[in-house]
């Protein structure tokens, strides 16, 4: 009798420890494989229109990120077109794109939480016109001053536009419910 239970009590606990070891293994390969989505460096590289995109890092987003507690089902990122430059809907596709994996990659470092879930479930995005660089400037220091990381993506100027141009603006991750205060006066960009 004493080695059955001895038996029952050893599978138990063996059982057990393989749920902790597994569980343990999938964090740290979750946060081996945010790391390496964080540490490389950004490329914008756009096949389908041969350019090359210039990236606005300011490290100053990473060392004073938003005190509050970011809630990965409730965040989102904002993304900001610069409609002054007429952008095709390609082009503002492939910059989005570019936008994207660089906000993705500096949530990963400051919020990998949030990082984890957007890469595992949903990363949503808003979209809104503004008029030209100048308020694209405005609405990145309306970032830094709250918090938030954002992205800035800088085109090289080898297709539609001039090198220099300033086309997309992303902030993120913010609360949802955060959304209309910040973008207070644009109209949301629908399809």
């Amino acid at each position: 009798m004493k080695s059955i239970a001895l038996s029952a009590l050893s599978a138990t606990a063996g059982i057990a420890l393989g749920v902790y070891l597994t569980e343990i293994v999938e964090n740290y390969r979750k946060k081996k494989e945010m790391a390496a989505y964080a540490d490389d460096p950004v490329y914008a590289d756009d096949d389908a229109e041969e350019e090359e995109e210039l990236y606005e890092e300011d490290d100053e987003d990473f060392i004073t990120p938003n005190p509050t507690t970011v809630v990965p089902e409730n965040s989102c990122a904002i993304f900001f077109i610069n409609k002054s430059l007429k952008m095709r809907k390609g082009k503002i596709s492939a910059q989005c794109g570019h936008a994207s994996l660089g906000i993705f990659k500096k949530t990963a470092k400051v919020y990998p939480k949030v990082a984890a879930y957007w890469f595992d479930n949903k990363f949503d995005k808003v979209f809104f016109n503004i008029n030209d660089q100048q308020q694209m400037e405005q609405y990145a220091q309306k970032a830094l001053d709250a918090g938030y990381l954002f992205e800035t993506i800088v085109d090289a100027g080898r297709t539609q536009i001039a090198a220099g141009s300033h086309t997309i603006l992303v902030v993120g991750p913010i609360d949802k419910s955060n959304v209309a205060e910040f973008t207070k006066g644009l109209q949301q960009v629908t399809k």
